[in-house]
């Protein structure tokens, strides 16, 4: 995490959203491999936007990729946009200029 970012929500126990004054910061946590130890660890990557919208989408994305069947997409489209819906309204923008 960024020092400056705060969170502003996490999705759920996979996705945490933050942002500072210029974009939005997608906090993904999955499971990785230790390279040397050949042990699970738990690992973070952080992909960044402009706005909360891509960045929501970006969440819906990755969940969607995973489905392996139609009820399972319609499933987490719907659990997304819920979520986006509820989210989204009033959060605030970053200060400062869009990447």
């Amino acid at each position: 995490m960024t020092p400056k970012a705060k969170l502003l929500f996490t999705v759920n126990d996979r996705f945490q959203i933050l942002a500072d004054n210029y974009c939005y910061h997608l906090v993904e946590t999955y499971k990785g491999i230790n390279k040397k130890t050949k042990e699970a660890k738990e690992q973070q990557r952080t992909s960044y936007y402009p706005s909360l919208e891509q960045c929501l989408r970006a969440v819906k994305d990755v969940e969607v990729k995973e489905c392996t069947g139609v009820d399972e997409i319609l499933e987490a489209l719907q659990r997304s946009y819920t979520v986006s819906q509820e989210v989204a309204k009033g959060m605030p923008k970053p200060e400062g200029k869009s990447i």
